[in-house]
Parts: C-alpha cells; structure tokens; sequence
C-alpha cells in the first residue's frame, strides 16, 4: 500500500499504539527484532527440512532451510536450500538467507 503525499498529510498525527492497536482484535506480538526477512520467517513452525511455508500454493520437492511466502501463485521449487521466497501481487523476491 502506497499513500499519496495529500492523503498522507490528512492523516491524524497519532501514535501506532493508539490509533491502532488499541483497536485490532487479531494482531501478534513478537518476542524478536523484525529485522530482516529470516525473522519473519519464525513466525510458521518448520517441517522436518526446516522449510517455513506460508500459503496453500507452494509445491517443494527436495528442499531445505527454505522460508516461502505465496498466497496466490502456485510457486514450484526443486532442490534448493537457504532461500527466502516472498510472492505477492506485485513482486517475486526470491533470496539467499544469508543476504537478506
């Protein structure tokens, strides 16, 4: 999500916590620096090859220590390790963990 300069200026000058947290019913705390795409990855349990797979269309054959993330597009990955792997439906970003 992008906001133009002139609705950025309209909006209230209200701290995150207040304007809101206060209100979400469905949020998460986390106990970590989210600092880099390796911490959001903690966020989903890991399989047996340590794979963290967020999204019903990711078919992995042969992969490991791998962090995926797609929601919509079918996203194959084969014989791969230590990649993060974000699809949304404006970018693809696909990583080595150690240089993110």
């Amino acid at each position: 999500m992008e906001l133009s300069i002139e609705s950025f200026e309209s909006v209230p000058d209200n701290s995150i916590d207040y304007a809101a947290m206060e209100k979400t019913r469905n949020a998460t705390a986390l106990a970590f620096d989210i600092d880099c795409w390796q911490a959001l990855g903690h966020l989903k349990e890991s399989d047996s090859c340590n794979n963290r797979i967020q999204g019903d269309t990711v078919m992995m054959i042969d992969g490991h220590n791998c962090t995926i993330n797609s929601e919509n597009r079918l996203v194959g990955v084969v014989g791969v390790d230590s990649l993060e792997i974000v699809d949304t439906s404006y970018a693809l970003l696909v990583a080595d963990k150690q240089r993110t």
